[in-house]
């Protein structure tokens, strides 16, 4: 049987954060709304060195890629925290944060840690 590791830290683009700051958050779909009311979650993907860093899109442009749902605390980071380009990290309340793939007993999540 396979040991429980560390879930990974994905990284999360700047351009990622910046649109995301920019939305509102639906608690009841566990994602963010865009001006258009569409339902933004985030979604795993690999970038052109082939490692793992988050995507945004509506669940049908996410296709294949692994969801996301985003709860509260993951919101309230990226909504309200300062995202530091030297090291990937959000600052807020006067922690740093990442943002990590996990899993709850509904599915994938979007974890601040």
């Amino acid at each position: 049987m396979p040991t429980p590791t560390t879930p990974p830290i994905v990284a999360l683009p700047q351009g990622v954060f910046d649109a995301l700051n920019g939305m509102s958050y639906d608690s009841t779909a566990r994602a963010f709304r865009d001006g258009s009311n569409n339902a933004i979650y985030l979604f795993v993907e690999s970038d052109s060195n082939g490692l793992p860093r988050w995507q945004y899109a509506t669940d049908a442009q996410g296709s294949i890629n692994p969801r996301a749902d985003i709860p509260l605390l993951t919101a309230d980071v990226i909504l309200g925290g300062t995202f530091d380009a030297q090291t990937g990290a959000i600052s807020y309340d006067g922690q740093s944060y990442r943002i990590r793939l996990e899993r709850d007993g509904s599915g994938p999540i979007a974890k601040a840690y």
